[in-house]
């Protein structure tokens, strides 16, 4: 979905008196769906070596001239793409000249305003982009118990409708009646409370809280019980109502700490992520 390119960079520097010439550096982005916007890292110059160095975050830069759109201290990589969305309901055409778009009042406004949604949620490690919860309720499935003819348990099946749950049924009580001389008694029921269900926090992302043996979803009645398993899965709680999936948690914990992929989440070798090839050079 996201795959990163290389553009140009330009950095104008700023100083006492004169302002300098701008500087352009050779780096990588990752284009958007919005024609003349791409996220690039966030570079600086470092005065002591004469060179440009990564600050940690992300940034939006106008496509064409690399010139720099709108960038907040300590942006994650999923902050930025956040961005872009913010900036394209403005109703603004960023793919004019660069010189055109600063001169634009519109295109100032949104970008100030963006700019503040964004801010907030750097300082609040979180997407600017959310749902009101994370927590679904699901109906409570149909259970299918075997039993001995006394009414020892045996063990259970878990349907998620009736109509599953009476062919199950049937199955069994072929099976078992093919076993001579084996009395047992296949009954369904249905548990008599809801279960919980864990989505994702941030608008646009459609990830479930999964069974790692199974691959479905994890239902519970007892929420704790889902928030343990999904900080487990390195899901990351935003508050009592709110949690991130793995997939969303690198993308917004601000500035990227060296050696860590904010795209995988890989730290040391890189695991093979587009961002990782093209960053280790084997793109």
């Amino acid at each position: 979905m996201h795959t990163p390119t290389t553009t140009t960079i330009t950095e104008t520097e700023y100083a006492f008196g004169p302002r300098r010439a701008p500087r352009s550096v050779h780096g990588i982005a990752e284009p958007t769906p919005i024609p003349g916007l791409v996220v690039t890292p966030q570079i600086e110059p470092d005065y002591r070596t004469g060179q440009w160095r990564f600050t940690g975050g992300w940034c939006v830069r106008h496509a064409t001239s690399g010139v720099l759109v709108l960038a907040c201290r300590g942006a994650g990589l999923g902050h930025a793409r956040e961005a872009v969305e913010l900036l394209a309901r403005g109703w603004v055409n960023w793919t004019r000249p660069a010189e055109v778009l600063s001169a634009d009042p519109l295109a100032l406004d949104v970008q100030r305003e963006t700019s503040r949604h964004v801010g907030a949620a750097i300082r609040e490690d979180r997407p600017v982009l959310l749902h009101t919860t994370s927590w679904r309720q699901v109906p409570p499935p149909w259970l299918v118990d075997i039993t001995h003819a006394d009414g020892e348990w045996i063990e259970s099946y878990y349907c998620p409708s009736y109509d599953s749950a009476e062919r199950l049924t049937i199955e069994l009580g072929r099976d078992l009646g093919l076993l001579a001389g084996v009395r047992k008694e296949v009954t369904i029921s249905r548990l008599p409370d809801p279960l919980w269900e864990l989505h994702c926090a941030r608008r646009g992302c459609d990830s479930v809280l999964l069974d790692d043996e199974y691959e479905e979803p994890e239902h519970d009645a007892d929420r704790q019980v889902l928030v343990t398993v999904a900080e487990g899965q390195r899901w990351r709680q935003l508050d009592a109502r709110r949690l991130l999936c793995r997939t969303c948690n690198p993308l917004f914990r601000g500035a990227t700490p060296d050696g860590i992929c904010p795209e995988c989440d890989s730290q040391g070798t890189p695991n093979g992520c587009a961002l990782c090839r093209l960053v280790d050079g084997s793109d």
